[in-house]
């Protein structure tokens, strides 16, 4: 069972987490990575979701530029 959390580091650098869905005494893997920001992954990728638009799809491209044994 996977359970995700979004919490902020609070005072001195830590992090509390309270009314885990887990039994007392179970073990659990902690893994931490930054939120990352909506607004920050359009910048980084500024043509995801955009449409494509493909001139002369079925044509050749760079047919002169193969070395093709003879």
């Amino acid at each position: 069972m996977e359970h995700r959390i979004e919490a902020k580091v609070g005072p001195d650098r830590v992090i509390v987490l309270e009314n885990l869905p887990f039994p007392e005494g179970d073990a659990v893997d902690i893994i931490i990575v930054p939120h990352q920001d909506v607004e920050h992954a359009k910048k980084e990728y500024p043509l995801r979701g955009k449409p494509i638009r493909y001139d002369q799809p079925l044509m050749p491209v760079a047919e002169d530029e193969w070395n093709l044994p003879s």
